[in-house]
């Protein structure tokens, strides 16, 4: 009982025939075709479309374990969650590393310590009640912010009292390729203008 939100953001290959190739196999799926926007603009667009009670955000270069939305959904409704934070795996060419993204902690506040200076501040590896997006205020990705642009949403949740439960399992496969923005190498002064533009919206 889900559905599968595919944003074609203006791909210039073959991914937008493809998504529609898989809209055809089942209603649970739905494509949706814009101009190229960035990833937050595509973001934005699968979180105004999506009816879910809960949402979680994949890449398309990554993948994920068939069971990762039974699990984290089961945890959530038993914990009457806000988030369900899990553990992924990083995968390299020839290898891969399981990497731990949390605690044992039922405190939001701790929580945003935590993405801030430990742990992944992905959105892919969480789970997230739908209604956090827009109570008590209204949250939306950044037009324009490709670095980080999940980490300030996620930030901005967490700003705010949450239930948040961690479930130490790894569902999400990141992969690290030298096309994704992240595997080009993206030098320290790209970075640090970057990390303070995140700090300049969290404060904001």
């Amino acid at each position: 009982d889900f559905e599968l939100l595919l944003i074609d953001d203006g791909s210039p290959d073959c991914s937008g025939r493809i998504c529609d190739e898989y809209a055809e196999k089942g209603s649970r799926v739905q494509v949706f075709h814009k101009e190229n926007g960035g990833v937050a603009s595509a973001r934005q667009m699968g979180l105004d479309n999506a009816k879910g009670e809960y949402t979680i955000h994949v890449d398309p270069d990554d993948w994920v374990e068939p069971n990762m939305l039974e699990e984290l959904y089961v945890k959530a409704k038993e914990t009457n969650a806000d988030m369900v934070i899990c553990d992924y795996w990083v995968n390299y060419k020839k290898y891969e590393r399981y990497q731990v993204s949390g605690q044992h902690r039922d405190n939001s506040t701790l929580y945003l310590k935590d993405i801030i200076c430990k742990y992944h501040g992905s959105l892919c590896n969480k789970l997230i009640k739908r209604s956090c997006y827009y109570q008590p205020q209204q949250i939306d990705f950044i037009p324009g912010q490709n670095l980080f642009e999940d980490l300030i949403v996620c930030a901005k949740i967490l700003i705010n009292p949450r239930r948040i439960v961690y479930l130490n399992k790894a569902f999400y496969h990141y992969c690290r390729n030298e096309d994704s923005l992240t595997g080009k190498g993206i030098d320290g002064k790209e970075k640090l203008k970057s990390k303070c533009k995140v700090s300049k919206d969290m404060i904001n």
